[in-house]
């Protein structure tokens, strides 16, 4: 296990950090004393330094597995380009079907060179044999697939990943959004589910997975499903993001006057420089909305999955960087986009799940500034999301794949939940989160932040601190550990 010192200036040294956010440091020391690691953080707790910093302490390679090709760009960019004023960049890259077949030649290339090199140094080339001198870095330290790609492996990829283990140089295996494991989360992915045969495939090596959403029984069925050990370090960082103002609106009756009230809140309760998401049901909706906000003066576009790569990367980086205002998406969008200034979030359509309503609204505030929640409530968009449960037991069109029997009540019972809170008037809205999660909620920690401890009330811009003259304390080289609220975490062993 490395040392306190060696942790520390590493984190100074390779992201300009003075000071961990809150779990940050407890995932960190696990991984690196040879530990399987399962952390939860809320949206901006900072997951993904947990995996950079740790494969940067460590020898060989450290495989990420993530669901979008649209996320892995993004971290891709931010461990290569953000940190190359630090540090010079850390070397990352990513294996997906949009790269040329010459792309994916060299980078295999260059990971089978620094296998043959760590072989070489085993006695007779046999693995776990004494290697003479300390394990080679490898020029890639952080290699992106998806699980698709990862565990229906090319005889290419999957040969070099058996070299990598031979010569000791696969450092560990990361699975993010790792809820998409457990068949009872809120965004269930079958490919997924086959990442537990890692462990027999690649002996010894440590797994990290990581999450800003799961319940008590999702974290069981993660740890089974990807057969982590028994000393696992579970990190739970607070789910409670003080930050956030939430809030549920009746959603006017009629379609025109529902779009209506969206612009509305666009217009009139945000600042003209703010930037947000809108969600949606389906890909018709969002274009719909983003076209009804064009016409009355804002700049938005639609994400959804019927898009083209290109298309979807031109929207991502033109509302990252400030072009596009608004971003109307289905949920494909909301996963893991690293966008700290998203003042606000509406749901144009209810969530399936408190889970996927926590981690959707979640993209707003991670800069630690407030941020404004809305959900516009119809029961009409219920009897909608009940219908696309009942496609989903029958393999309808739109439908969740891999969805029946238990899994699909499971749905149901989600889906209700997730009505109970929104037709809520005497509960702390941030109190049904937290303790949905299996966390302690109260009205106190709320501090008249939700429209039920605070009635009448709009959380709109005007009510909002001003914004803060400098950069995010991060930036400076400042800790920033209460940027997010989430001040206390728990390890079980």
């Amino acid at each position: 296990m490395s040392s306190d010192d060696d942790v520390h200036y590493a984190l100074k040294r390779l992201f300009g950090f003075s000071g961990f956010r809150p779990g940050q440091e407890q995932a960190v020391r696990a991984a690196l004393a040879g530990r399987d690691v399962l952390a939860l953080m809320p949206t901006g707790a900072g997951k993904s330094l947990c995996f950079g910093l740790t494969a940067c302490m460590s020898p060989g390679v450290t495989i990420v597995v993530s669901p979008l090709l649209s996320l892995i760009q993004d971290q891709v960019v931010h461990l290569v380009r953000g940190t190359a004023s630090v540090c010079g960049g850390i070397p990352a890259a990513y294996l997906s079907s949009e790269q040329t077949e010459a792309d994916c030649r060299a980078l295999l290339f260059d990971l089978h060179r620094s296998a043959d090199a760590a072989m070489e140094r085993v006695p007779g080339g046999v693995p776990g044999g004494a290697a003479d001198g300390p394990a080679p870095f490898c020029d890639c330290k952080v290699l992106f697939v998806t699980p698709e790609r990862l565990c229906g492996a090319s005889a290419g990829l999957d040969a070099v990943l058996r070299k990598l283990h031979a010569g000791g140089l696969l450092a560990r295996i990361v699975v993010d959004e790792c809820h998409c494991v457990s068949q009872w989360g809120h965004d269930f992915r079958p490919a997924y589910r086959q990442l537990g045969s890692l462990r027999s495939r690649f002996p010894g090596t440590p797994v990290m997975a990581l999450t800003a959403t799961a319940t008590p029984r999702v974290v069981e069925d993660i740890k089974s499903s990807l057969a982590m050990r028994a000393d696992t370090a579970v990190v739970v960082n607070d789910f409670n993001r003080p930050n956030l103002r939430y809030e549920v609106r009746p959603k006017p009756d009629g379609k025109a006057a529902a779009l209506q009230a969206v612009l509305d809140l666009v217009t009139r309760e945000r600042r003209p420089t703010d930037i947000g998401i809108v969600y949606c049901l389906s890909r018709d909706e969002t274009e719909e909305v983003a076209s009804f906000l064009k016409r009355g003066g804002v700049s938005a576009d639609q994400y959804h999955a019927g898009m083209t790569p290109l298309q979807k990367q031109t929207v991502q980086r033109l509302w990252q960087g400030g072009a596009v205002r608004v971003v109307v998406a289905t949920i494909a969008y909301g996963m893991g986009i690293d966008c700290p200034r998203v003042r606000f979030v509406v749901h144009f359509t209810m969530a399936k799940s408190l889970e996927g309503y926590y981690q959707e609204s979640g993209r707003a505030g991670r800069d630690g500034r407030a941020a404004q929640c809305v959900l516009l409530y119809s029961r009409k968009d219920v009897t909608r999301s009940k219908r696309l449960i009942t496609l989903s037991s029958r393999g309808g069109k739109g439908a969740r794949r891999g969805r029946s029997g238990p899994a699909v009540d499971e749905d149901r019972s989600k889906l209700e939940q997730m009505q109970a809170y929104a037709e809520g008037k005497d509960r702390c809205r941030r109190s049904v989160l937290l303790e949905y999660f299996g966390q302690r909620g109260s009205a106190g920690a709320c501090r008249g932040t939700c429209d039920v401890c605070a009635p009448g009330k709009r959380f709109t811009a005007a009510t909002e601190p001003p914004e803060p003259s400098s950069a995010d304390s991060r930036g400076s080289g400042a800790s920033d550990s209460d940027s997010l609220g989430g001040e206390s975490w728990i390890v079980v062993d």
